[in-house]
């Protein structure tokens, strides 16, 4: 049990390349309290993260709400904490629940760039989706280019590409038999039979898991 002391929320919320300010929830920050609940997936619906802050200065509050965007989550226990979630905010609430003012976040990684980006482009013949995938990749704000992985072929004729990005990488992960993803603020691409390489993160009752893991058609939950 002595890996669950110590456990530590550690939120930043600003906007890219602004100061912004953190909100840590620890043991050696008594008084602050986050609860949260993060969805991912390695498909192409967005990751998404419900966030309550609870007793934020009203400073602090005015600034999620009209000036910052963009929030990083990190959450373990104290030196061994990891992002569990990076995307942007999409709305804010402020209930109170009896003494308590609480702050409520609903964001998602790459919500902006989903929503708004836009690609006007022609690629010529020769061209890769590899190409394709980097021509995309610039439209973006606030993604970048992460692990990507395509049987890739050169094109036979040129090409005219706009609309959406996120139609445009439907298509080429339908072609390669593949899933798209925002992770953490980088486009991934794998194999429908395949994961990404990351080092897996170790789940038991010694590092704070409660209950018992359920397996449905999706996975595991």
């Amino acid at each position: 049990m002595g890996l669950q002391f110590k456990r530590i929320a550690d939120l930043a919320i600003g906007n890219a390349g602004a100061d912004g300010f953190r909100v840590i929830a620890s043991v050696s920050h008594p008084g602050l309290r986050i609860q949260f609940e993060v969805t991912k997936t390695l498909r192409s619906s967005l990751n998404t993260a419900s966030i309550k802050v609870y007793n934020l200065t009203s400073d602090h509050q005015g600034k999620i709400k009209g000036e910052f965007d963009d929030i990083i989550l990190q959450a373990g226990y104290e030196g061994q904490a990891l992002v569990v979630f990076r995307g942007q905010i999409r709305h804010v609430a402020t209930p109170s629940d009896g003494p308590d003012h609480i702050t409520d976040i609903d964001a998602a990684d790459g919500d902006k760039d989903a929503r708004k980006a836009i690609v006007n482009f022609t690629l010529s013949a020769g061209t890769t989706n590899e190409q394709l995938l980097d021509k995309i990749a610039e439209s973006f704000s606030s993604i970048t280019r992460g692990q990507v992985v395509l049987r890739d072929r050169k094109r036979t004729r040129g090409r005219v590409v706009c609309g959406r990005p996120t139609d445009i990488l439907d298509g080429i992960a339908s072609d390669n038999d593949a899933h798209w993803s925002f992770q953490d603020g980088k486009l991934e691409m794998v194999a429908a039979d395949s994961t990404l390489p990351t080092e897996a993160i170790v789940i038991s009752a010694k590092t704070g898991m409660l209950e018992a893991p359920e397996v449905d058609d999706k996975g595991v939950r």
